[in-house]
């Protein structure tokens, strides 16, 4: 009789655990996310069944890549011991404190320098991969990876080497061809052989018309939002010879040695970055608290200074005018045309001339917005980007 009791809670307890995570999570989700913490304006709710479904698909995606990558100097750690902290929609829910708090999986790449991403969706799903821009990192995504795993996709993001919580090595050169190259390497070690969605913003849009312009066949779509023109704004040799004059002056002002670190510390404020968010984001309201402790906290982390003055003192990389003709796949552009940074009928490299460089590329602007549409207009964002998707997959299975 002892022996079947003892039996008997042993065959019990998976199903009473079971019940308890279940229980649990759907007191928290009834009490957290009966509105979306990501996006104030869009309310929606998550079942608790989806809600264990999102843990569970990153424990395995994880566990998977680690598996895939196991014999590679380039490799992926495994996670599982960390799972608690990793998991998106818990961590997105409070303002961070830490650069901890910004963490989630590791990528180890060239087998020394660690990277985080964030991963999420079915492995049987289409991959899309995002890309954030120049001192920004996954965080700048967390109103947009919801409804992409909802709509079906594997979404991941990823912290650039030298941003967010990625290691800050003190390399000697931090380029677009660096990075380029740690974006190949990363999709090719999470799903080989795999045809990828690439959507970017900024840099990270130059950086994924970089990517399908040197390996077309790992590339199934592009997404671009406000994207760079470059590095920097603009190319000495675009500039008038006065101009390039005080260029070459002002980069030799700001970032030589000793002036370098006391501008990137007076730059690095939390008021600093709020004044700078106000003049890129048209809707004020988007700019929250959680907005800029995603850029200041990175900016504290060893080794911050170096990326930062190397970054801004380095090559601008190619333009989107020389890489748009040869690529051959859908291109989707969509531009805040009341950009600063990234000008849509301006400067020197206006969004709305992109299209006469491709004749697969749709331009979309949203007007009142700045240079993070996905951020500011996450509604609008989508209402063009998921039927877009869709799209695109039907033309292919046609």
């Amino acid at each position: 009789m002892a022996h079947c009791s003892i039996a008997w809670i042993q065959q019990s307890l998976p199903v009473l655990r079971q019940r308890s995570i279940e229980r649990k999570t759907n007191i928290h989700v009834l009490n957290r996310l009966q509105y979306c913490s990501y996006c104030r304006k869009c309310k929606w709710k998550l079942s608790t069944f989806k809600y264990l479904k999102m843990e569970s698909n990153n424990r395995e995606e994880s566990v998977a890549c680690a598996s895939s990558a196991h014999e590679s100097s380039t490799t992926v750690e495994d996670p599982v011991t960390s799972r608690k902290d990793s998991n998106f929609y818990r961590k997105f829910q409070h303002i961070p404190k830490t650069l901890k708090d910004l963490e989630f999986l590791t990528f180890k790449w060239k087998g020394k320098y660690n990277i985080n991403y964030f991963v999420d969706g079915k492995e049987s799903s289409e991959p899309i991969l995002l890309v954030h821009g120049f001192g920004a990192s996954i965080a700048h995504w967390r109103k947009n990876i919801p409804f992409l795993v909802e709509a079906g996709y594997q979404v991941y993001a990823v912290d650039l080497l030298g941003f967010g919580a990625s290691q800050k090595p003190l390399l000697r050169e931090y380029s677009l061809e660096l990075w380029k190259e740690l974006l190949v390497d990363f999709c090719w070690c999470m799903r080989q052989n795999k045809k990828w969605i690439l959507c970017g913003n900024s840099i990270g849009a130059l950086l994924c018309l970089m990517v399908a312009y040197d390996f077309p066949n790992m590339v199934e779509s592009l997404v671009l939002l406000n994207c760079a023109g470059g590095l920097t704004s603009f190319r000495e040799t675009e500039l008038s010879l006065p101009g390039a004059i005080l260029y070459r002056l002002v980069r030799l002002v700001l970032f030589n040695s000793l002036t370098g670190p006391l501008f990137f510390r007076n730059f690095r404020t939390r008021e600093n970055i709020l004044k700078l968010l106000n003049q890129v984001y048209i809707d004020k309201d988007a700019v929250d608290d959680y907005l800029v402790e995603m850029l200041h906290l990175p900016s504290l982390d060893e080794g911050a200074e170096h990326v930062f003055l190397k970054t801004l003192g380095g090559s601008p990389g190619p333009s989107p005018e020389e890489l748009l003709p040869s690529i051959s796949c859908p291109i989707l552009m969509l531009w805040g045309e009341d950009d600063p940074w990234t000008p849509y009928r301006k400067g020197f490299h206006p969004g709305i001339k992109f299209p006469n460089y491709n004749k697969n590329l749709k331009l979309i602007s949203f007007p009142d917005t700045g240079h993070c549409p996905h951020d500011e207009r996450p509604q609008l964002v989508h209402q063009i980007l998921l039927p877009w998707l869709q799209n695109n997959k039907q033309v292919e299975n046609s």
